[in-house]
């Protein structure tokens, strides 16, 4: 309902509209500040009104929409409009009257703002204020006869409210400015709370540093100390228990075995101890190798079984064959899946111990699982599994440091992986560890790439796989021509070459090598099948090669190793002290 429509054509009408605007808003209800915002507004847009377009009408009215009253006020001229609204809205325009500040001003005071204009059609601007309450038509219909039956008032108390209105500004101003003094001396004073608790939390931390240094240091020197006497023990129980200096009644070899069992166990504890000592402190190494995880399965199979004195129980190992090499410590991967199956058989009186290697969709990451049918763990048991000291109690099961698995999760994280276990009560568990085919900091190094150049398949077959194991990546060419084509790519740290080839004999390509200079330096083996005279041998070692008999490699791959740039990577956190 359209409450008052007065026109803009003088500054005394400008003064007017704005002391209508305030009183409208005082009738509908509005508080204080909204009064002076809503005045303020149609001030601005009056002058506005006034200035660029000389006249213009400003309207006043109440809309009723979805349970809710808002008073609109919609100011519109006949002038040149706005070339550059999009500025002026963005607040990037700013005129010599300042009128970017007035319309980006009104933007902010109301609750709903509308634009329209057009070079040579004029501007219409309409706002919105929301009420408090719902203004029914009878109320409208009121306020709209007050509004008429009061004409305009003069230019004396138009004034007076607004000096009024400025002082009451002027004292909610300096009440925020009191409030926000009041703010800023408690924020100081929380502030120089919060630094001397920041102080007093560094000082602790720091003492925290120093006790966990000591301990580190302490178990550090108590497991070297430790380890010494513990060996020596082993070696007497395994003389006694081998009976090499005399025999042994059935009694006497169970205490030795016994013996030999309990100083077993302690050695691992203590090797578990200087395992996290050294990890704490910062001093684990990560020697980097490339394997097979068929080996690794090997490996594990033939400690275990001989250990393995429970008939009820099976331990199996999955076929691992065709599986990737692994390019990663080998010994913290044994290690970790060393204290998994040796959790396992711990807690499994009868079933089976199943170890089972599993490539990723990605082809990047391997998840070794070591799968049991023991008594299973509860919710609250594996969320503190893999804690440093943390133990599963259970009657009648012999207890450890609660390190093993601990140190699992530390050596996998080490590694670039991630442990994982998944059980319940009674129906046996799983621990994973998933790890990255090749270690992190190898694909930093980047891993070192060898050319073979052999017509044999089977030979290629061998030396690539011995060469994988050095950490190559390797190419293999069956030709001389194509052979000499990828070598001069630049990509190779060394060259793999046999000296029969079909198309171009291997002495004939060890001299195109030698004659490009992008070549001249690279190392080149050749390997032969069959021992060469004298003067064949001189006149490929002149040319800088290295000459090896394939049988002598295929029984002995650490001459191979040797022969070659390293390509086995040595990865250490910090020095070992």
């Amino acid at each position: 309902m359209n409450l008052l429509a007065l026109p803009l054509r003088s500054e005394v009408e400008l003064a007017d509209a704005r002391t209508r605007a305030r009183h409208i808003a005082e009738l509908l209800g509005l508080g204080n500040q909204d009064q002076v915002r809503v005045a303020t507004v149609v001030s601005e847009l009056a002058r506005n009104v006034l200035l660029y377009a000389g006249s213009g009408q400003v309207t006043f009215s109440v809309r009723d929409e979805a349970g809710r009253s808002t008073l609109l006020i919609e100011v519109r001229d006949q002038g040149p409009g706005l070339g550059h609204l999009d500025e002026v809205l963005g607040g990037q325009y700013r005129s010599k009257t300042g009128m970017g500040v007035g319309l980006t001003g009104t933007r902010r005071l109301m609750d709903e703002f509308d634009i329209q204009t057009a070079p040579g059609k004029g501007t219409v601007v309409r706002v919105g204020k929301h009420l408090p309450a719902v203004v029914g038509d009878a109320e409208q219909r009121r306020v709209a006869e007050v509004l008429g039956s009061s004409g305009p008032r003069d230019l004396l108390t138009a004034l007076s409210v607004q000096n009024r209105d400025l002082l009451e500004t002027l004292a909610a101003l300096n009440e925020r400015e009191e409030r926000l003094q009041v703010l800023n001396q408690e924020l100081q004073d929380t502030n120089r709370g919060v630094v001397a608790l920041y102080a007093e939390l560094e000082e602790k931390a720091e003492r925290l540093r120093e006790a966990n240094g000591l301990k580190t240091t302490f178990l550090s020197y108590m497991s070297h100390e430790l380890r010494t006497p513990l060996h020596s023990m082993l070696g007497l129980a395994r003389i006694l228990s081998g009976q090499l200096d005399g025999p042994l009644n059935p009694e006497q070899l169970k205490q030795v075995q016994l013996l030999q069992g309990a100083a077993g166990d302690l050695l691992e504890m203590v090797n578990g101890l200087l395992d996290l000592a050294k990890m704490e402190a910062g001093k684990t190494d990560v020697d980097v190798t490339t394997f097979e995880v068929r080996e690794l399965f090997g490996t594990l199979r033939a400690l275990f079984l001989p250990l393995l004195d429970n008939p009820a129980v099976n331990l199996i190992f999955e076929d691992a064959a065709g599986f990737p090499p692994l390019t990663t410590d080998q010994r913290k991967v044994e290690q970790v899946l060393r204290n998994f199956i040796a959790n396992a058989l711990k807690f499994t009186a009868a079933g089976e111990v199943r170890v089972t290697a599993q490539l990723l969709p990605s082809g990047d990451r391997v998840r070794f699982t070591v799968q049991d049918t023991g008594i299973g763990l509860s919710d609250e048991e594996q969320a503190q599994l893999f804690q440093d000291f943390s133990q599963v109690g259970r009657p009648g099961r012999p207890a450890g440091t609660g390190l093993g698995l601990s140190i699992a999760r530390k050596f996998t994280e080490l590694l670039g992986g991630r442990v994982g276990v998944q059980s319940a009560p009674g129906a046996g568990a799983e621990f994973s560890a998933e790890l990255p085919v090749v270690y992190p900091g190898v694909g930093a190094a980047k891993r070192p790439r060898a050319l073979l150049i052999d017509d044999s398949e089977a030979d290629r077959y061998v030396l690539t796989t011995l060469l994988t194991r050095a950490g190559y990546e390797v190419d293999e060419v069956a030709y001389a021509e194509p052979g000499l084509e990828q070598a001069r790519s630049g990509a190779y740290d060394a060259v793999v070459l046999d000296l029969n080839l079909p198309d171009r004999s291997g002495l004939d390509v060890l001299r195109a090598l030698r004659e490009n200079a992008g070549t001249r330096s690279l190392p080149v083996l050749v390997v032969i099948a069959a021992a060469l005279d004298a003067a064949e041998r001189a006149a490929l070692e002149t040319l800088g090669a290295s000459v090896h008999l394939k049988e002598a490699l295929y029984q002995d791959e650490q001459v191979l190793f040797a022969s070659l740039p390293s390509g086995s990577v040595h990865y250490g956190e910090a020095p070992d002290a």
